[in-house]
């Protein structure tokens, strides 16, 4: 299939773009699902099912509203040329080493294997390695992106069952844990189930340890610790400390506002910028 005939069918599921303004990915090529997928792809999260997916129900979120016409999903229909794979990949900035696979919705779970797969490779012939999520890592269907995704874990017991069927994981934790560890001078930190009988050592974000620090900002351009095709699951899953990526739990709710008073909190005792 040529590019240009993948990223059209590509184009009925996702919107693409050649950079963006994310700081903690850094301007790099992003894929975005288009909404009428949510609710298929995004299914099997809690935090969709919840209402409080920071991605969904935020601002990237609002910016996929194919209803609002200066949405980036109207745009992507008035002038869709603009909003392709091909395009994403021909305008990325020099300095990307990594494509965004979905910033918004779940693409392993919405769009078809063949095609998605496809993206994937398009992007590692381009020299940009792929860094995707998926919540739907239980369904048989989904086990193709192994090799490719990360499990998006919200327990222990999960991050245990999918490290077991060969999965590379992140897990969410609550934010002033994570922040205890930071604060404490770690990089890692052990978690442990709610009823203390199984327990994983996990990494921390590093872009999110550089910037509640205050330091030198890390971005996913920068780090590629999620990018399953450049790290892939250590055959050893008991020793291998990089297949548990551990993000603070930073939803729409309270809970997520939590690891912003705390990063204010800290910068302003130790003279940094709050």
């Amino acid at each position: 299939m040529s590019l240009s005939t993948l990223s059209l069918s590509l184009a009925d599921y996702l919107v693409c773009k050649p950079r963006t303004a994310n700081g903690k990915t850094d301007s790099v090529p992003t894929a975005y699902v288009r909404e009428e997928y949510w609710p298929t792809g995004c299914s099997s999260c809690p935090r969709y099912s919840g209402g409080d997916c920071y991605a969904i129900f935020g601002r990237t979120g609002f910016a996929m509203k194919a209803d609002r016409p200066t949405s980036m999903a109207a745009r992507s229909v008035r002038v869709p040329q603009e909003y392709t794979l091909r395009y994403a990949l021909a305008g990325a900035p020099r300095s990307a080493r990594v494509f965004r696979w979905s910033a918004v919705g779940d693409s392993v779970g919405s769009v078809p294997r063949d095609l998605l797969e496809a993206g994937y490779r398009a992007c590692v012939e381009e020299g940009l390695h792929p860094i995707d999520y998926t919540s739907t890592w239980r369904r048989p269907e989904s086990r193709w992106a192994r090799a490719w995704a990360m499990a998006s874990c919200h327990s222990v017991e999960d991050v245990w069952e999918a490290l077991a069927d060969g999965w590379r994981t992140t897990l969410t934790v609550d934010p002033d844990a994570m922040a205890d560890a930071i604060e404490a001078g770690k990089t890692s930190m052990r978690v442990e189930s709610d009823d203390g009988g199984l327990a994983v050592v996990g990494r921390m974000c590093p872009a999110m340890v550089a910037d509640y620090r205050g330091d030198r900002p890390v971005s996913c351009n920068d780090c590629m610790l999620c990018s399953v095709e450049h790290l892939p699951a250590h055959p050893n899953r008991a020793k291998a400390g990089i297949d548990v990526v551990l993000f603070a739990l930073h939803g729409i709710r309270g809970i997520g506002h939590r690891w912003t008073r705390r990063k204010k909190a800290y910068r302003a005792r130790v003279g940094g910028e709050a």
